[in-house]
């Protein structure tokens, strides 16, 4: 029987060691976690660390209410919008966007994302 995710919270296997705050996809057996590229959507964002694969991982998937944390591979201008970047990361360039950031962001830091925001 399938199941409904009601919080907007998961928790995953990870399939590789994935940071906090990265955006990540499903993995190529749809049951573990990966990061996601740049040319990648993703499900959400890992709200706490992998040390290995295997650990489980939580996510907050991208259909959650409210903003997300995540954090940038470089420079990004207040008010821009975010593009995915390897990974798991937004840069402030690409072709998958990752909706619009709420200050500016320095490289390496966690940011706050209104996702898909016009």
């Amino acid at each position: 029987m399938a199941s409904q995710n009601e919080t907007g919270h998961r928790t995953f296997t990870a399939g590789a060691a994935l940071e906090p705050w990265r955006r990540v996809k499903l993995g190529s057996d749809g049951e573990t976690v990966v990061y996601a590229d740049a040319d990648d959507k993703g499900i959400g964002v890992t709200q706490g660390p992998a040390f290995k694969a295997g650990d489980s991982v939580p996510v907050r998937l991208f259909t959650a209410p409210g903003t997300h944390k995540i954090e940038s591979s470089g420079v990004i201008a207040d008010a821009a919008r975010a593009f995915a970047a390897s990974d798991g990361m937004i840069a402030a360039t690409g072709s998958v966007s990752c909706g619009r950031i709420n200050g500016a962001a320095q490289a390496n830091s966690i940011n706050e994302v209104y996702h898909q925001a016009a």
